[in-house]
């Protein structure tokens, strides 16, 4: 639920207050220290939200009488330590704007102080029933965001005849721009404890999910906004770079089983703050709290808010603690995708399991580490899949509508070679959560290996939408490419991804092979060697390169592995075969790979690997085996 009334004498703005009378500023609750003659120039400040006060009118209330000599100076240092305690910046204010050789304004929507005499339903008898408390907040939560849409351009628009009513899905304000994507940047930790990174990284993550699941605005993914985690850079310019029109930030602060969210509402094009909450509950209601928030900021966009009641169940379940803390954690490790940290997720996700046993999330969490790790980890697919299975479909049993088991039992239909069932699931996740970057991502790609590259690419372009700054799904996008025999949008795609992320080995490997089917041997090389430490190997192969070209490559290749120098399995020692033209080798290899129903098998219809085996009829039966349809 949404904090009570301020006590009175405070006047709110953003996650800030200023109680006038302790002559107190507060952020979210904390006080903030802070000289008393910038405190007197906010205070002044707050008196006149929105208009000019001149530096003569804060010379007679600063510093009165004969006091001449350091006027500049004084009021400059006392601003500056005043913007750093509102984080504000000169070049890109949220709150105090410089009129050069004239004054400041206040910009950012205020909510009115409530005085020692104020009356009528600013406040609560003792008398008052809790409904009728209850109501009165709520009364004042509504003056509170009145109070800052008056002030703003978006009045303007209302008082022009532009009514949100009468189109839906806009935010209006300056310029009338429409709101179709929007970006929860990381939300900041106040706890003052290190160890409550995860926590708070997993707040801003539920958060996006949330949102995302609201309706027809798009929300970026977590993977691209967690990259401007402590980031410096204006709102300004992260909206120029996600692309987005709006932008969400905030913070988390937790004392034991207590916790409070506060969000503000940001117009990404003129970095005006157009709304601001805060949340508090306990723990154990921490999922419901985040439906609260999401709803509340997705109603301030005039989002579409689905209300079939059985679309958010796994929103509205209180949760234990202790499985929720375990949940975050898991989430955390999961996402560095090495081996050691998916066996940590896996017992984080145990844990949460065990503490509540009817967590849908902490099951499909389970499920996706599972099936990473015969994918990114080459764990045994036989050992690994069935878990994944057991674990998916505990999550649908708790919750049918939680999109993410939807995405994992795709995933795991795929490897089963289910391919109508593994499309049914990934429609059904997308339908779920049509924000869903990775189910967007994934969809693509089995699209593309179904050889439907038209839909693919539109797939693709939904997830770089929602999701620009991953390596991981731009270095998808250039393979999906590379199979289209689209070269140059591979190229262009893989170095999309090395432009966020230099190091990513997967686009270094799709430019190599980009590169060689172009020609271009300089290139291919460089990206081939790349991060490559033994130079006697590299020597070697740099040489049957440059001598003899693609053919010359291959060849000294597999003399490498047979000299055990470079261990290769039974798909990359098929595909180097295949290329070379030795049919029976790479048939021999691919049978090995059916047995064992290696993942790679899902592109044998598309991959330009195998073009020189098409018309092979033993190749032509491996395909049939692998149930690709036409």
């Amino acid at each position: 639920m949404a904090v009570s009334s301020p006590p009175r004498g405070v006047t709110r703005f953003g996650v800030f207050q200023l109680d006038a009378h302790s002559r107190e500023l507060r952020k979210n609750g904390i006080r903030i220290k802070l000289q008393q003659q910038p405190l007197q120039i906010l205070s002044l400040l707050l008196e006149r939200p929105g208009e000019v006060v001149t530096r003569e009118q804060l010379r007679e209330r600063l510093w009165p009488g004969d006091v001449y000599v350091d006027f500049d100076r004084g009021l400059n240092k006392a601003i500056g330590k005043l913007r750093d305690a509102l984080g504000d910046s000169a070049d890109s204010p949220h709150f105090i704007e410089t009129l050069p050789k004239i004054g400041y304004r206040f910009v950012a929507p205020v909510a009115p102080a409530i005085s020692a005499d104020s009356s009528g339903d600013t406040g609560a008898s003792a008398s008052e029933s809790p409904a009728s408390k209850a109501e009165n907040r709520r009364k004042w939560l509504v003056a509170t965001v009145l109070a800052g849409l008056l002030g703003s351009a978006v009045m303007v628009a209302l008082l022009l005849g532009f009514s949100p009513s009468r189109v839906p899905n806009r935010l209006w304000r300056a310029g009338n721009h429409p709101v179709h994507a929007i970006a929860v940047l990381p939300l900041t930790n106040l706890s003052g404890d290190p160890t409550q990174e995860y926590f708070v990284d997993g707040m801003t993550d539920e958060l996006i999910t949330s949102l995302a699941r609201l309706g027809d605005v798009q929300v970026i993914s977590r993977t691209s906004v967690m990259q401007y985690k402590n980031a410096k850079k204006p709102l300004p310019q992260i909206g120029r770079e996600l692309n987005v029109d709006a932008i969400i930030e905030g913070s988390v602060s937790r004392s034991g089983p207590h916790v409070r969210i506060t969000a503000q509402l940001v117009d990404a094009v003129t970095d005006q703050h157009i709304w601001a909450q805060t949340y508090e509950r306990d723990l154990g209601d921490v999922l419901m709290l985040q439906d609260e928030a999401a709803r509340d900021i997705a109603q301030e966009v005039h989002v579409r808010i689905r209300s079939n009641p059985g679309d958010h169940p796994s929103r509205v379940r209180p949760v234990n603690p202790e499985a929720y803390e375990a949940y975050l954690k898991g989430r955390y490790f999961w996402q560095k995708h090495t081996d050691e940290d998916f066996k940590r997720a896996i017992g984080y996700f145990e844990q949460a399991i065990q503490a509540d046993p009817g967590y849908a999330a902490a099951y499909a969490g389970l499920a996706d580490v599972y099936q990473d790790q015969v994918l990114f980890a080459e764990a045994a697919r036989e050992v690994e899949i069935p878990k994944a299975r057991a674990a998916v479909q505990k999550a649908l049993e708790l919750d049918d509508n939680l999109s993410e088991a939807h995405d994992a039992l795709a995933g795991i239909l795929e490897q089963d070679w289910d391919w109508k069932g593994a499309e049914r699931e990934h429609i059904r996740a997308l339908e779920l959560n049509p924000n869903n970057a990775n189910a967007h991502l994934f969809y693509a790609n089995h699209l593309a290996a179904r050889g439907r590259f038209d839909q693919a690419v539109a797939e693709f372009q939904l997830t770089q939408r929602l999701d620009p700054l991953s390596p991981f799904a731009q270095a998808v996008g250039g393979w999906i490419f590379y199979d289209a025999r689209q070269d140059d949008r591979a190229i262009a795609q893989f170095r999309k991804a090395l432009e966020i992320d230099p190091t990513f080995g997967m686009a270094h490997q799709g430019l190599y092979r980009a590169y060689s089917r172009e020609g271009k041997k300089d290139e291919a090389i460089r990206e081939l060697f790349y991060g490559e430490d033994d130079s006697t190997t590299r020597a070697e192969l740099d040489e049957a390169y440059r001598t003899s070209g693609i053919t010359g490559l291959l060849r000294e290749s597999l003399k490498l592995n047979r000299q055990s120098r470079m261990p290769m399995g039974p798909l990359e020692l098929a595909s180097l075969h295949a290329r070379l033209g030795e049919n029976a080798e790479a048939i021999g290899y691919l049978q090995q790979c059916v047995k064992s129903r290696s993942p790679g098998l899902m592109f044998l219809k598309v991959g330009p690997d195998w073009d020189n085996l098409r018309s092979d009829p033993r190749f032509q039966e491996i395909v049939r085996s692998v149930g690709l349809p036409e």
